[in-house]
């Protein structure tokens, strides 16, 4: 499983043992850590060299994504043809209660964004993280389990300024909050949970510029939207909203980030 990541040093050895190996992977998520010049990444999974060979078979159905979270990556990744099971196709979120900001934490739509207005940060934002607290502390009230809820950022500074957050006495009610996973997409490949919630973080226009590639890096982007069940939160600034629309025209991977908002409910 998640051969995809797997480069074919390492799957050499279990391959050793058996006549007969399946390998199951996603070219379209993380490939594997590679450090030689001049090597795609993708292409030096033993995933990938089975998919150049015609080796492989598209596996159609998510179970894990509701309807409306699966359009997005199956038109953009998947030639359309990913579609949810009829088990988990109508689920929705729902909490208990109901929630003070139902235009993002209601039923319907499944993926929401927040533009927030905030200048010059690069890997951490304290207004992305203060924003981040709130959506949890919110869907806590309403009844959902600290476990069942994910958030993806692209720096690890600001996953620690999150979990620092989360420490306030304000979320000491909730004693399983240290299940409540804050990481970056690398670490969230494979996972899954209730809601997500993604923050972009950066809005200082020289870094954009500089982390362009990183931060609109198509595979990261469909691991992220795609760890989620019912619910997924975009939390973005408004500098990065305009930095895509800016770059769009001439950058493929700054247009499917723009595609990504403007799929979201705004």
């Amino acid at each position: 499983d998640e051969t995809s990541q797997m480069r074919i040093e390492a799957a050499i050895m279990p391959m050793l043992r058996a006549q007969r190996w399946f390998f199951f992977g996603d070219r379209q998520q993380l490939p594997p850590v590679v450090q030689r010049p001049g090597v795609d990444a993708a292409d030096d999974s033993v995933f990938g060299s089975l998919v150049r060979d015609g080796s492989h078979t598209m596996l159609k159905t998510t179970y894990r994504l509701n309807e409306p979270l699966t359009h997005w990556p199956s038109e953009n990744f998947y030639h359309g043809e990913l579609v949810a099971a009829r088990a988990n196709a109508g689920h929705r979120f729902h909490l208990k209660s109901p929630p003070a900001r139902a235009e993002l934490l209601g039923a319907e739509p499944s993926m929401v964004r927040v533009e927030l207005d905030h200048l010059g940060n690069k890997v951490s934002s304290p207004e992305e993280a203060d924003e981040t607290a709130a959506l949890i502390e919110e869907m806590l009230d309403g009844g959902m389990s600290p476990a069942e809820i994910g958030v993806v950022v692209p720096f690890r500074a600001q996953a620690a300024r999150v979990r620092n957050l989360l420490r306030f006495e304000r979320f000491s009610k909730w004693p399983e909050i240290g299940r409540l996973a804050v990481d970056t997409v690398e670490r969230f490949q494979g996972q899954e949970r209730e809601a997500m919630i993604v923050s972009f973080v950066v809005s200082d226009e020289d870094f954009m510029n500089r982390l362009g590639a990183f931060l609109t890096y198509p595979q990261r982007l469909n691991v992220a939207v795609t760890r989620a069940r019912t619910k997924v939160v975009l939390i973005h600034s408004k500098p990065f909203h305009q930095w895509l629309v800016r770059n769009a025209a001439h950058d493929g991977n700054a247009a499917l980030a723009l595609s990504l908002l403007e799929a979201a409910n705004f």
